[in-house]
């Protein structure tokens, strides 16, 4: 007796492997309430964030300086108050998000409660960067309090109307509740909250636990990864592999209205690209992306512009430096040590970082005046 084997029939006998990637139905579902994150690790499944399906429109994303959390904030904060019609108040503390003020209102803080007041969608950018830590603490929140008095006062619904984003979060989170009052309030006015942190534990439990949606880029903090593992119940192989993720890359934790929760790796966070941008490879995985008008700005101020500034750039390949020849040919330009540490620094780099690729510059400039002798 003879078996005809067809596909169809040698399809059931074949154990297909394990993925907890979203399903079909909610990853391709495309809604008003969708923005494009990327495509997943496993089976290269299109994937979208719906805030209608969380239990929750808050966003949280942690990672190590470079991972690519400030290019899926930029993503998102433009995404939705450009094609999504909510209004987005980016709270910047570095001047990071410079170039997304082109595409709304820049409020200082003084005016706040007029901006907020007219603003209904789009982008409201507020720059604190020239402050110092004290006064960036205090203004930022003056602008909650504001933002939670508007809600407040607002009907209460669940369609998404604004948006906070507050990047280096724990600025804010250590000490203070209004960060968690937007977040346990927020959903029932249709208030989302965007933050950023490079730590888990940076959020607090009151906050952590009331969030929808969490984007893990690469982490190597221990107490993170723990953390990660107990509340998201993440096995030992996600977890490590959280641990060696490339730039972009990133682990998706999400918790829905009825379907439980989905904890699925995208390939790489997709953005929106409105200008060019210099890309600083810091060492290992990690990048620094900047505008290249901010990074023209920071050259300026060092005192490198015109045929100088094009000579640097001319050192670079698609846009790309490694942090160790940037600061080499800045020390041989005769920029200001001082002056150069403090403006990468405010970049997000740490010291221990900068003081590592500050020493390998020097090495370089020392052996390329050696080659120069020779």
């Amino acid at each position: 007796m003879s078996i005809k084997l067809t596909p169809a029939s040698v399809s059931k006998l074949i154990c297909m492997p394990y993925s907890d990637d979203p399903s079909a139905e909610a990853a391709l579902k495309l809604a008003s309430s969708c923005i494009y994150i990327g495509r997943t690790l496993h089976r290269s499944i299109p994937y979208f964030l719906d805030f209608s399906q969380l239990i929750n429109p808050h966003v949280f994303a942690i990672g190590m300086t470079g991972s690519g959390k400030s290019y899926l904030i930029r993503s998102l904060a433009l995404k939705l108050g450009i094609f999504m019609n909510v209004a987005v108040l980016i709270i910047d503390f570095t001047g990071e998000y410079a170039e997304l003020s082109q595409f709304g209102n820049n409020a200082g803080e003084g005016d706040i409660e007029v901006v907020l007041e007219e603003t209904h969608q789009g982008v409201i950018y507020v720059d604190l960067s020239e402050y110092g830590e004290a006064k960036k603490v205090e203004s930022a929140k003056r602008i909650l309090s504001a933002i939670i008095v508007r809600m407040r006062a607002s009907r209460a619904d669940s369609e998404l109307k604004f948006f906070t984003v507050i990047d280096e979060a724990w600025k804010l989170l250590l000490g203070s509740g209004l960060v968690e009052t937007l977040v346990r309030e927020g959903r029932k006015y249709g208030y989302g909250v965007i933050i950023a942190s490079q730590m888990l534990g940076d959020a607090g439990a009151g906050i952590a636990s009331n969030i929808g949606t969490l984007f893990v880029f690469r982490v190597n903090d221990s107490s993170s990864l723990q953390k990660l593992s107990d509340n998201y119940a993440l096995d030992e192989k996600k977890t490590s592999a959280i641990k060696d993720l490339n730039v972009g890359s990133c682990l998706v934790i999400q918790v829905f209205k009825r379907e439980g929760m989905a904890r699925f790796f995208i390939e790489r966070v997709s953005g929106v690209e409105y200008l060019n941008r210099i890309t600083i490879i810091v060492g290992g995985k990690m990048e620094v992306e900047v505008g290249e008008e901010k990074f023209n700005q920071i050259m300026a101020e060092l005192g490198i512009s015109g045929a100088s500034l094009a000579e640097l750039k001319g050192l670079m390949v698609g846009g790309t430096i490694r942090l160790p020849a940037l600061l080499a040919w800045l020390i041989l330009h005769g920029a200001d040590r001082e002056l150069v540490l403090y403006k990468f620094r405010r970049l997000g780099l740490s010291d221990d970082t900068l003081a590592d690729n500050y020493a390998n510059a020097l090495v370089e400039v020392v052996s390329d005046g050696r080659n120069k002798r020779t």
